[in-house]
Order: C-alpha cells, then sequence, then structure tokens
C-alpha cells in the first residue's frame, strides 16, 4: 500500500522539456510518462508531481493541489470529517484519471484553488475520463492583465463591464455547457468582439457531444458535475463564424470521450478564433509559401496556397499567418 503524499499538479507548455528539467531537479526518471500525462514520484521529500500539456498558456502555471491518502477508506474518513465541518464534497470511487483508477473528491478553497483528495485503487493504459482541463476550468480565474475569462457557473450581465477593444485574450471555460438561450450567446460573442482588440483572442472551452443527447442530461462526477448540457461538436465553430471571428481552428479535441450517455460521446473541445486584424495603412502586403503535406489548401476566403509555391497575400493576411497553428504550416517570406 503507497503511503500518504502531497500531490501538486503544474501545466506546462512543453512537456518534454519540462520532464528533461524536473529530471535533472529530482535525479530520477518519470514514474508515468506520456504524450499528455507525466508523473514523478517522490520518498524523500513524500511528494507526487504531475505536469499537465496545456496549449492556452498564461502566466499561471498553477494547476492544483492533492493529498495521496494510503487507501480508498481514509478518502472516506476524510470526506466525513470535511462534512461534519459543514464542507460538502461528492466522492468518486473508483474513477479513471491520469491512468490509474482512483477513489477521489475535489473541493475549492475560498480563494477557488482546486484540491483533489483521492487513494489509488489500480493501473490503466489510458488518459480516463476526468482530464486535467476539467480541472484547470473549475479553478481558473479570471480578470487577469489582459485577459477576461468567464467559466462554467458565473453570471452573465450585459453590457460585459469592460472598455471596446481593451482586451487582447478571452476564455470562455464551460461558458457554454449550460442551457443558454440562442440571443443570449449571440449577445455574448458580440460583446466578447467589442471588448476585444483587433486581432485579439477568443477561446471556447468545455465539452461538446458527436450527436444530440436524448432524454434528460446525465449527471457527470467531479469537476463536470456543473455541466448540464453539451453543444454538437460542429457548433461553437459555426457561432465564431457567424460572430465575425477570423483564423478559426480546434486547437484540441479529446481523441477518447470524456463521457458516454444514451450513445452519445462528450469529448473535450478546444477552440480558437480572432478578431479581424486592422494592420496599419502603410502595412505592406507579403509572400507565403504552404510547407506541407497536403496538395493544396484553402483558406476562408477561397485563396488556394498550393505546396511549395509562393502565394502574395494582404497584410491583414500575412499578419494571421504569423501566429496559432499556420506559423509551423507557412513559411513567411521578406525582402
Amino acid at each position: 500500500m503507497r503511503s500518504e503524499k502531497t500531490h501538486v499538479s503544474l501545466n506546462v507548455g512543453d512537456l518534454g522539456k519540462a520532464v528533461a528539467f524536473y529530471r535533472a531537479f529530482f535525479g530520477q526518471e518519470p514514474a508515468k510518462h506520456y504524450k499528455d500525462y507525466a508523473k514523478f514520484e517522490l520518498d524523500d521529500p513524500p511528494l507526487v508531481l504531475s505536469l499537465e500539456p496545456v496549449y492556452h498558456r498564461s502566466a499561471d502555471s498553477f494547476n492544483h493541489l492533492g493529498l495521496r491518502l494510503a487507501a480508498p477508506d481514509s478518502v472516506a474518513g476524510m470526506q466525513e470529517r470535511l462534512k461534519e465541518a459543514g464542507l460538502l464534497t461528492e466522492r468518486e470511487d473508483d474513477v479513471e484519471c491520469c491512468y490509474a483508477r482512483q477513489t477521489k473528491f475535489w473541493l475549492l478553497d475560498p480563494d477557488k484553488n482546486l484540491w483533489e483528495v483521492y487513494a489509488l485503487t489500480g493501473e490503466i493504459t489510458h488518459r480516463g475520463s476526468l482530464s486535467a482541463s476539467d480541472a484547470l476550468a473549475a479553478r481558473d480565474r479570471s480578470g487577469v492583465g489582459a485577459t477576461w475569462e468567464h467559466r462554467l457557473g458565473d453570471a452573465l450581465v450585459f453590457p460585459l463591464p469592460l472598455a471596446d477593444a481593451s482586451i487582447e485574450d478571452v476564455r470562455l471555460r464551460g461558458t457554454f455547457n449550460v442551457v443558454m438561450p440562442e440571443e443570449t450567446r449571440r449577445t455574448l460573442l458580440a460583446e466578447v468582439r467589442r471588448i476585444l482588440v483587433p486581432g485579439g483572442r477568443v477561446m471556447i472551452h468545455g465539452l461538446a457531444s458527436d450527436r444530440a443527447l436524448p432524454g434528460g442530461f446525465p449527471r457527470l462526477p467531479g469537476p463536470a458535475a456543473l455541466v448540464r448540457h453539451t453543444p454538437l461538436e460542429s457548433e461553437p465553430l459555426a457561432w465564431l463564424v457567424d460572430a465575425g471571428f477570423v483564423g478559426l481552428y480546434v486547437q484540441k479535441l479529446g481523441a477518447r470521450p470524456n463521457f458516454e450517455h444514451a450513445g452519445a460521446r462528450m469529448r473535450e473541445l478546444m477552440l480558437v478564433g480572432f478578431a479581424p486584424a486592422a494592420p496599419a495603412e502603410d502595412a505592406p502586403p507579403g509572400i507565403v509559401v504552404y510547407k506541407g503535406p497536403f496538395r493544396s489548401v484553402t483558406d476562408d476566403a477561397g485563396r488556394v496556397y498550393p505546396r511549395g509555391e509562393r502565394v502574395p497575400v494582404d497584410a491583414a493576411t500575412l499578419a494571421s499567418f504569423e501566429r496559432g497553428p499556420l506559423a509551423d504550416q507557412f513559411v513567411v517570406l521578406r525582402g
């Protein structure tokens, strides 16, 4: 039986570099290392450090804290003690998470720091249904610097209390995982465009389904317990197009479903789009070359980019090739 240990989870922008650093720092190999997760197990001091790759980097690398207890009975005992102290939690028994089976519960402190209390009950060879992004969505704060966030459960008041073109990055975490009237959704995305600077980024992050869920919405476990609706995977992208955002791409779509219900599979979805840029009037046009691997690609305006051929573009389009995933697929020729 494994002993109790403190658990810390960090968000990292490059999992390989983070593993290399902590391998040298701790002087030992990770206990687990996958393309989407790594974990170090230390006996002295007794620490479990997990590394969670994220692709929407912010200044905050902290994900969550935790306590790993010796056995499921210890988790249940701590949960009962917290209940007597007025802190209500909902335990999940033998759930799949982080390449392991765990009995656990989550709770937030007054500053919305997320705590996980768990015990290991087995090992598995896949990530499991409770992703790090679920935990991240539950504890991320809003209003940091030039970023505005709305997360599942937060109230929406229109107009948003922010000035025009004052925000560089908007993150909507779980925002559309509640039942929302179409008029409210359209108003929200219009407000997001209003507060974003030209070229500013919007991210939609949450659960989406591959088909409509029949009947009532199921009660999901853990940090996803507040989810009461999942849009179809194609809908959030269409919403961003209708709202006038450009440069849209799917940053993440879970290879495995997080949850299944009545034949519908719910996956983690992350979309990114940009407010139209307003380049300086004297900004020069440029030339780009698509590197492949396809014979050609076509942008939203219908412009075709044959592989390996030079294509002249205007200044606004040129700027879009220097951000997001396009930077890895195109060469911008200068001079």
